[in-house]
């Protein structure tokens, strides 16, 4: 990272900065190897509880473990839907 003035934070690559980069690669199969190789980086990775938590979170983008909320009442779906797209046209 930088500090405001363009001086470098530091040398090291940071979870933060880095994992999104990771997580961005999952758009094409043709990056499986690099996200394979970022995974193990990633999974390895300690820093802080804040630089922690990021990676971790970015971990769970990647493989689709995060809790998607949706009613269980298609009535109530339905309404939201309806909701979000009211004025819009077919």
């Amino acid at each position: 990272g930088y500090q405001l003035n363009g001086s470098n934070i530091g040398s090291y690559p940071t979870a933060v900065f880095v994992s999104p980069f990771i997580a961005a690669s999952i758009t094409s199969s043709n990056n499986q190897k690099w996200v394979n190789s970022g995974w193990d980086w990633m999974k390895n990775k300690k820093e802080s509880y804040f630089s922690d938590s990021y990676n971790l979170l970015t971990m769970l983008f990647i493989t689709g473990n995060w809790w998607k909320p949706v009613p269980d009442d298609k009535k109530i779906q339905n309404q939201i839907n309806d909701a979000i797209y009211e004025g819009y046209d077919n």
